[in-house]
């Protein structure tokens, strides 16, 4: 899913998913529908993102402001439901309101709501631009984090070269992630699928979440690579993106 994807929402179209989210009794939306009153505002583009990294980004982000929390809406069950879901990918806009920014997923095949958060004073958010990206690799300095991670004995990456061979993108997007959720995320994922894991449809899962754990930093740069086969491959990288760390790779 790329961003051909993409779907604009008008501000009508804005106004009912916030209607129906504070049906769902989420505060977050409730808030941007007051602030959205009598405003005019142009559309905005709900992009494809994966799942997972929304769960990373935004666990980082709530634990960062954990001692904050009247500066935030909806913070815990936003990562929450983006943890627990079982779909692959789903749609993300937000919108700029006076001191906070309403975050909004939808999902990708429905476009219904799923859930929002608002979070003050956060400035840019990790999906702005290209959808979050906070950089990107060269195609070549992709290819050789892949070749390190597979002199490592890390088998995904070899999903993961052969997807960027396939391709030949000119840049590879970065992200912004916490390691413990991602090790949350994927232990999780490792233990509902121990039969996919049994019959080759998941390469380094259990390692790829045990390498996580480990992490003592807060943040760790991921970037995703899906081929034409169904894989869907994540590498994890230092935060100066110099050296790989791990990869995952599970067939859809």
């Amino acid at each position: 899913m790329d961003e051909a994807n993409s779907i604009k929402l008008t501000g009508a179209d804005v106004r009912l998913v916030c209607e129906k989210l504070t049906q769902q009794g989420w505060g977050s939306a409730r808030l941007a529908l007051g602030m959205l009153e009598g405003t005019q505002i142009s559309s905005v583009k709900a992009s494809p993102v994966r799942r997972a990294t929304i769960a990373g980004v935004y666990g980082l982000r709530r634990d960062a402001l954990a001692d904050s929390v009247q500066q935030t809406f909806d913070l815990d069950r936003f990562v929450e439901e983006m943890s627990e879901r079982s779909e692959d990918f789903v749609l993300l806009f937000s919108v700029h309101l006076p001191s906070y920014r309403f975050v909004c997923v939808l999902s990708a095949e429905e476009a219904g709501p799923i859930g929002s958060t608002a979070v003050k004073g956060a400035g840019g958010d990790p999906f702005t631009h290209a959808v979050g990206e906070i950089g990107r690799l060269s195609f070549q300095e992709a290819k050789l984090r892949c070749q390190n991670l597979m002199a490592g004995g890390w088998e995904s990456a070899a999903i993961a070269l052969q997807g960027l061979t396939e391709a030949e993108p000119e840049t590879v997007p970065i992200w912004l992630a916490g390691p413990k959720t991602l090790a949350r995320e994927y232990s999780q994922r490792a233990q509902e699928h121990v039969e996919l894991n049994r019959h080759g449809q998941s390469l380094d899962m259990n390692r790829f979440a045990q390498k996580m754990q480990s992490i003592q930093e807060a943040t760790v740069c991921i970037f995703h690579v899906i081929d034409a086969y169904g894989w869907q491959c994540t590498g994890a990288l230092t935060k100066d993106l110099a050296q790989p760390i791990a990869s995952v790779a599970v067939k859809r």
